[in-house]
């Protein structure tokens, strides 16, 4: 038995899952809880950026994503490092992904 953390948002139940990107950077995606299909993927890779730190993720926070870096920042999912990059016509956010036990802890569970 798995129990995942549930996470409000906007009218729908989320859990996180952890994923990389083909650089070995750290991906999240986000789950409609109770359906399991895909809801958002709130984190981008930009080639040929250096990762300062093995837990840096770029947050995205435009177009579908719009909210985003501030429900992550919210759920204690990610902090930020105070530092942007640019891609293309966006600007992205690094921040770090706190380990799992840190993140908020709401009342409501789910288990699959």
């Amino acid at each position: 038995m798995v129990v995942k953390t549930v996470f409000p948002y906007k009218g729908t139940d989320l859990v996180v899952s952890l994923g990389s990107y083909e650089s070995g950077r750290k991906a999240i995606m986000l789950y409609d809880a109770f359906s399991g299909e895909a809801y958002s993927c709130p984190t981008a890779d930009v080639n040929g950026l250096d990762t300062k730190f093995y837990n840096e993720v770029l947050v995205k926070d435009y177009s579908e994503n719009e909210g985003m870096f501030k429900f992550l920042i919210e759920n204690n999912i990610v902090t930020w490092s105070g530092r942007t990059v640019v891609s293309g016509f966006v600007e992205l956010y690094i921040c770090f992904l706190n380990p799992e036990e840190l993140w908020n802890q709401p009342d409501n569970f789910i288990t699959f």
